[in-house]
């Protein structure tokens, strides 16, 4: 019996079948196979040659293998078996034959160029620059995290679309064309992909401002105070429900002893309490929190209390602050600054307006004449710098982005976000007839782009440079209407290093900086090994309740160091959607021992294990 939930032996694999002692749910290996089959030799692969039974075992070996696999899986286990493509003739074949239902084959068949813009969480992104870990905007409303990441050299395309943006990719990368999935190498001049909006699904139509603020800092406002707190009896002073409650309330607790269950002194307690206010931490040990009345404050460090309405409705006028805010702000945790035009006084009027709504007001500096034609619009509020940044992030012009509380808040608001960036880094081509943005920020620029066309016009984006940071410029034509993006010139490139990602939802799809909607890598395993393919053959133990389709068709990650090393994302990504509670899994296999490693590295995984078996036959003993 196992004497932990991670098992570790040193035993030639026939050996290990015959001692195992439980059967297994899940199991996930890497077997010996064809190095070089060049010779025809039938070789296969092992390590550094310590491993003596890798050394001299074949498919027909391998084939034993599977069929004492069978023997010790409970009914409906899974099993995962790497081979690369001389292999994989061998491997599904003799799997099916020995008793195994066949699943699936998984793949890995395309990528992207290192500059593809995509849309995340963290604002946009080149592809070469997203971790295993980022979340990612999906056509159907959600973030989906990143398992994945991958890079190879191929034989690449560069598309060039009528939106003025272009990018490389590999010749079986594919996109959407009317629905319907459509490699790179099959695209043509005139082709229309498909687009999709950011958005998040749930719409939040107002913002709790305490949810902006620690539980340290927060302060609740008590219900009146001529209110007793306790049985809610009231009378005509303070005083009056003060002396109730000291000495006549059947269900008060004395200030004494509220002090001394806080740890602080009966004056401190009795301050607080005669202002009507309590810090939310205090309210809830003494079980009064249910009695706030809907106002909430924040502690400031010099002693003061800073008091606000309890939430804003997320509609036109704030969106538009925000907008201002993401053109024209900049500030720090205390401190918001706008910087403007002297004779922009609708929006000087429109940010004092909008801040007083929360008690706050707004302080106008002019530039002297002689200067310059500069205005600051200052607001020093410590809430109204938490406000602003909870729906722009980045700290300076070139990092700012959008946050995903932007795509999640109603449409009147996203349409004030726009407007407010319009007024704020746009301007009015008189000559030209065509509206103008200008933005160091790509996300920015492309949150124009996005929002233009979902409002049925059709925008153009064009990086420019100069002295400092360079930019993006994206205009476009109120009276043009709208078309589908469409492919105006395709370029064959020579092999280029192209990258791809590998995300955990089941359309598998994303969206590019430019709406353009894309799927993941939609069949394999991309990692550099070989000839950078390898399968995975997916079978089961007859029918099971396992074969789910949220299981991704590509594990997309980087390779270890070692000659046959796996990653353990790949095994973290299959139990992620496999596992359940009391599973025992296995790895005959387990040269580098990436089961082991996925389960030390995934609290959850491990927390539903009953128990995993990991051999790895070195010929040497080891530490189990």
């Amino acid at each position: 019996m196992p004497i932990s939930k991670i098992n570790i032996t040193n035993l030639e694999v026939m050996d290990w079948f015959k001692q195992q002692p439980e059967k297994v749910d899940i199991w996930i290996t890497d077997p010996p196979y064809s190095f070089d089959n060049q010779n025809g030799s039938g070789r296969m692969k092992f390590e550094g040659g310590t491993d003596k039974m890798y050394n001299r075992m074949s498919y027909a070996d391998l084939k034993a293998c599977y069929s004492e696999m069978l023997k010790l899986s409970n009914p409906g286990a899974s099993c995962y078996i790497f081979t690369d493509r001389d292999g994989l003739f061998h491997c599904k074949p003799d799997m099916e034959k020995v008793g195994w239902t066949f699943r699936q084959i998984i793949v890995y068949n395309k990528c992207l160029g290192p500059e593809t813009p995509i849309c995340t969480n963290r604002g946009i992104i080149n592809i070469s620059d997203i971790n295993s870990g980022d979340m990612v905007y999906t056509p159907n409303g959600t973030l989906s995290r990143v398992i994945g990441t991958f890079s190879s050299k191929k034989k690449a395309m560069k598309i060039y679309f009528s939106d003025h943006t272009n990018l490389i990719c590999s010749e079986e990368h594919p996109f959407y064309v009317d629905g319907r999935q459509t490699i790179a190498s099959e695209l043509i001049i005139g082709s229309t992909l498909d687009e999709a909006r950011v958005y998040i699904g749930d719409q939040v139509k107002k913002l709790t401002l305490a949810s902006l603020i620690t539980d340290e800092d927060l302060v609740i406002d008590l219900p009146d105070p001529k209110i007793c707190l306790f049985c809610k009896e009231e009378f005509p002073n303070v005083r009056g429900a003060a002396a109730h409650q000291a000495r006549f309330c059947t269900s008060a607790i004395s200030k004494k002893d509220m002090a001394k269950s806080l740890g602080i002194t009966r004056k401190k307690l009795g301050w607080w309490m005669s202002s009507g206010r309590l810090p939310i931490v205090w309210a809830r040990e003494l079980g009064l929190d249910h009695l706030a009345s809907g106002n909430v404050s924040r502690k400031m460090q010099n002693g003061n209390i800073d008091s606000f309405r309890e939430s804003i409705p997320l509609d036109y006028s704030w969106g538009k602050l925000i907008g201002l805010y993401a053109a024209e702000g900049y500030g720090t945790a205390n401190n918001i600054c706008f910087a403007l035009h002297k004779n922009e006084k609708h929006l000087q009027n429109h940010i004092a307006r909008t801040v007083r709504s929360l008690g706050i007001k707004a302080h106008i500096f002019n530039e002297a004449d002689d200067i310059g034609n500069g205005c600051v619009v200052n607001v020093c509020s410590r809430v109204f710098s938490d406000l602003v940044r909870h729906f722009v992030g980045g700290n300076r012009a070139t990092n700012k982005y959008i946050l995903e509380t932007v795509y999640s808040a109603p449409e009147v608001f996203r349409r004030g976000v726009f407007d407010g960036m319009i007024e704020g880094d746009g301007h009015w081509n008189h000559d030209k007839q065509l509206e103008e943005y200008v933005s160091s920020s790509h996300d920015l620029s492309l949150f124009i782009f996005r929002e233009a066309r979902f409002m049925g016009y059709e925008p153009i984006i064009s990086r420019f440079e100069n002295d400092f940071a360079g930019g993006w410029k994206v205009k476009f034509d109120p009276k043009k209407e709208q078309k589908k993006i469409s492919i105006i010139k395709i370029e064959t490139l020579e092999e280029q290093l192209l990258f791809d990602i590998s995300i955990d939802d089941p359309e598998h799809l994303y969206i590019l900086g430019n709406g353009i909607t894309t799927h993941n890598c939609n069949m394999g395993m991309g990692y550099h090994f070989r000839n950078q393919i390898e399968y995975i053959v997916y079978c089961t133990n007859g029918p099971t309740k396992r074969y789910v389709t949220k299981i991704p068709n590509i594990i997309s990650a980087k390779k270890p160091k070692g000659l046959s090393a796996k990653p353990p994302i790949i095994w973290d990504t299959i139990l992620t959607h496999q596992l359940r509670d009391g599973d025992i899994l296995a790895d005959p296999f387990a040269g580098s021992d990436p089961l082991s490693k996925a389960l030390n590295g995934n609290a959850g995984l491990l927390a539903k294990v009953k128990s995993s078996y990991s051999n790895i036959y070195t010929g040497e003993s080891i530490d189990t």
